[in-house]
């Protein structure tokens, strides 16, 4: 029994290692677009910032959904 909880507990702080990898990904994603698009709408659009955080929630969420389908489909 104690292999077994071993084995569950290292599952689990693999999952927790991976799951905090997305998030950091995600989180650089998240700063380079908010400031890419900030920059590049700066001239256009006076309070540009408010065009860039939405893009940069919108990567992030579309970079953590992405690296979780392909942490799935790689297990299987």
């Amino acid at each position: 029994m104690m292999k077994e909880s071993s084995k569950n507990g290292k599952k689990s702080q693999n999952e927790n290692i991976i799951f905090l990898k997305r998030v950091f990904i995600s989180s650089i994603a998240f700063v380079l677009i908010t400031i890419l698009v900030t920059q590049a709408l700066e001239d256009k659009i006076f309070f540009s910032i408010f065009a860039g955080i939405p893009a940069g929630i919108i990567g992030f969420l579309i970079t953590f959904i992405y690296l979780g389908y392909k942490k799935n489909n790689v297990e299987k």
